[in-house]
């Protein structure tokens, strides 16, 4: 409750200028129809993939591989610190006498979202599947990893939170959690190396983490990801335990706060200086407008529209139509991975908001536009010389949350997606990637393995939110289903998929 109590009475959030998400989740009636496209899914291919999916989930310990490598802070810590977890990059793994250990590099983590997002949503979409407390544990550390990006930037015990930190580095620790003897090594992050797009700020009395320094400059990369995966959990509120609610409550408040902020900056990310005061700086990997400025016109109106919605139930004027830019249209070819999974994601978010606050006009035109840019999509996926920047193990995540948002997918992209999957059922499982699922096994011998888990066909993080097959509020399952949902529920019971 120190945080809650906290933001209550610094006055961050009103009823009036930052209303939470919470009592809005329930509104899940969506119809949206698309005619279909391709020869028709069969049951047999239907069968044929929860096969896979559910073979890779249990073969690679899915949810115990996200729960030994997520980590921040362990509960119960001897400090009495806030607790919470995410899923990092640039992080170096070794196991020294037994010991697991987790060296953060000196150049930070960066656009953690991406990668931390769809295990936030995955732990929410199995719990509301099986009731397993502990797939309620793993979105409760998730929901506070969520917060502690914002909670790293409060500079005294009387300094409300107002920054999103790119990444922070608290104390190093060693832990025992669940069984897993573990060493977290952040030393090289107090402080890392600067570079030109971020700088380390010290901030020696942080209330919730003690000393730790704080990786400054947010960029919008990973935005999109993080309001999808907010919006999304929004459906487990009423079913999780008081704890992890008042803990959902609280990432909401501290979130509706930081969008209002951003909106008033002209939709740009505020950040810390050096000398931990808050500037705003226009024009850089934070400024929402920073293309619309060079060209003239605003390629991510959705992205600015799903922040506003983060605080405001009303529209107030936006009007994004079907959420594909001019830009889009005309350069697409042209343009990057990066800016296209930006807008990509920040389209897919803006859906999940407008759905929250109601706007179901708004949600409409948006829908038409995604299930035009994933039909735009496929072809280039199958034609990749058409578009030879792309990267295509994001389309199939692409298509996954597509349908999570309402827009339910054709035959041909089903397909797709199943013919994806199996590729990652072929290689991911393949035996010299044991090491990587079973880490902390008495089995695996010291030396230097990875972190991350390897990508065969598409992300390995697409995989829990394709559980939102089943669970997400506004999937139309009786559409072309994906998965055999019952099948799906019955094997998350399955304590494979941790053990």
């Amino acid at each position: 409750m120190k945080l809650f109590s906290l933001v209550l009475s610094a006055g961050i959030i009103s009823g009036a200028s930052a209303v939470s998400v919470v009592a809005q989740a329930a509104n899940s009636n969506v119809v949206f129809q698309r005619p279909d496209k391709g020869t028709p899914i069969t049951t047999q291919e239907r069968e044929a993939a929860t096969d896979e999916f559910l073979t890779i989930l249990k073969d690679t310990r899915y949810y115990g591989f996200a729960e030994s490598r997520i980590h921040g802070t362990p509960e119960g810590n001897p400090q009495g610190h806030y607790w919470w977890g995410s899923m990092w990059t640039g992080v170096q793994v070794s196991k020294v006498a037994g010991q697991v250990v987790f060296t953060h590099q000196n150049n930070g983590s960066d656009n953690v979202g991406i990668h931390t997002a769809p295990y936030l949503e995955g732990a929410c979409y199995a719990y509301r599947l099986t009731g397993d407390r502990r797939y309620e544990k793993l979105a409760q550390k998730l929901i506070r990893g969520f917060s502690s990006w914002i909670l790293s930037s409060s500079r005294s015990a009387t300094d409300a939170p107002k920054i999103l930190s790119r990444s922070f580095y608290p104390s190093s620790f060693e832990s025992f959690e669940d069984g897993r003897a573990l060493k977290v090594n952040y030393e090289a992050g107090r402080p890392g190396v600067a570079t030109e797009a971020s700088d380390y700020v010290h901030v020696a009395q942080n209330p919730y983490f003690g000393d730790l320094w704080v990786k400054n400059n947010r960029s919008i990369d990973d935005i999109g990801q993080m309001i999808r995966a907010m919006s999304q959990i929004q459906v487990c509120h009423n079913i999780f335990s008081k704890e992890t609610q008042i803990d959902l409550e609280e990432m909401n408040h501290l979130y509706a706060n930081w969008a209002k902020s951003v909106e008033d900056a002209q939709f740009v990310i505020p950040g810390f200086n050096k000398q931990a005061e808050i500037v705003v700086k226009k024009n850089g990997i934070g400024d929402y407008d920073a293309f619309g400025k060079f060209l003239g016109f605003n390629p991510n109106c959705a992205g600015k529209m799903a922040i506003h919605f983060l605080y405001d139930s009303q529209s107030r004027g936006f009007n994004c139509g079907n959420g594909l830019s001019i830009l889009e249209r005309v350069l697409n070819r042209y343009l990057s991975n990066d800016v296209i999974e930006i807008l990509r994601s920040h389209h897919i978010s803006s859906i999940a908001m407008a759905e929250l606050r109601g706007q179901k006009d708004i949600a409409l035109k948006l829908r038409q536009g995604l299930a035009t840019r994933i039909e735009n999509d496929l072809g280039f996926a199958r034609n990749p010389a058409s578009r030879p920047k792309l990267d295509t193990q994001d389309i199939p995540a692409e298509f996954v949350h597509a349908n999570n948002v309402g827009v339910p997918l054709t035959s041909n992209e089903i397909r797709f997606l199943y013919e994806r999957l199996h590729q990652a059922y072929e290689g991911m499982r393949q035996p010299q990637f044991y090491s990587t699922f079973h880490l902390f096994d008495s089995t695996v011998p010291d030396g230097q393995y990875n972190y991350d888990a390897p990508s065969t066909g598409l992300y390995f993080y697409t995989l829990a939110p394709m559980v939102g097959a089943c669970a997400s509020t506004w999937v139309q399952s009786s559409v072309r289903p994906l998965l055999n949902c019952e099948r799906v529920a019955a094997a998350l019971k399955n304590e494979a998929m941790f053990n």
